[in-house]
């Protein structure tokens, strides 16, 4: 697997460049063709144009062959949560904390990593130091969805070559779970050329807490995250663990359900 087609939302942020360079740096390895997208109704006249300067400029520094800009009316979720149908790969920038539409924009990238076709990886927050991921964290439970998780970031993982699986308060005497949990994704992941190794976590707290405060000690710079639909957003690991990692974690983190 690779992605051959990502989309990147150009939000109008100041972190907009370290997200454009991250894409780049992406679509150089994948050899991938970039949709640089503005939604209209979040944006001004004249924010859309100078967005669309940051991402061409961006593009061609790094050298992408293929790459274009569109400009998307209506709603933005909806319509970025359908263009992940025809794209391998969705990215989606952050904002900062003290930015006043900072809870709107964590329910913004929530909305859409729950209803896109494709992977969507949120960049992290703070300026782009270095190509691709090295250092990925896994967060499993030994889900379908954790699985499929594992599965669309293999590109991500492969190119790291290496990957920390994080078993967060994994049950204890169930029938037909692993002994080992972890053992089996890391195993399949070393058939895969990533070297994989496992930590497991017994908290009494958030899982997302415990996922990003491993994620720190550990230098890790990027999550992947299996996220399931469900009235109230709760994900495969615990109530609430996406929104954590969305509102309190600088990590980038890829998600899908």
């Amino acid at each position: 697997m690779s992605y051959k087609i990502i989309v990147v939302h150009l939000d109008h942020t100041p972190l907009l460049a370290a997200t454009v360079a991250l894409a780049a740096d992406i679509a150089i390895a994948q050899g991938a063709h970039v949709i640089g997208v503005v939604a209209a109704a979040a944006h001004a006249d004249a924010q859309a144009p100078e967005a669309f300067l940051v991402f061409s400029g961006a593009m061609r520094r790094a050298g992408v062959a293929s790459f274009e800009t569109r400009l998307l009316e209506g709603d933005p979720a909806s319509g970025l949560s359908m263009m992940g149908r025809y794209c391998d790969l969705l990215m989606l920038g952050r904002r900062e904390a003290d930015d006043p539409g900072f809870k709107v924009h964590a329910d913004f990238c929530e909305f859409i990593a729950l209803n896109c076709a494709c992977p969507v990886l949120v960049a992290p927050s703070g300026p782009h130091a270095h190509s691709l991921p090295r250092r990925p964290l896994i967060a499993w439970n030994g889900s379908r969805i954790a699985a499929r998780a594992v599965h669309v970031a293999m590109p991500l993982l492969h190119a790291a070559r290496q990957a920390t699986i994080a078993v967060i308060n994994a049950p204890v005497g169930v029938p037909n779970e692993e002994a080992e949990p972890g053992a089996g994704i890391a195993l399949y992941l070393r058939h895969h050329g990533v070297n994989a190794d496992i930590v497991r976590q017994t908290v009494d707290a958030d899982p997302g807490h415990a996922l990003l405060a491993l994620a720190g000690g550990l230098h890790c710079d990027l999550l992947v995250l299996g996220s399931n639909a469900h009235p109230h957003f709760e994900d495969v690991l615990h109530q609430g663990t996406t929104r954590t990692v969305l509102e309190t974690g600088k990590i980038a983190a890829l998600l899908y359900r």
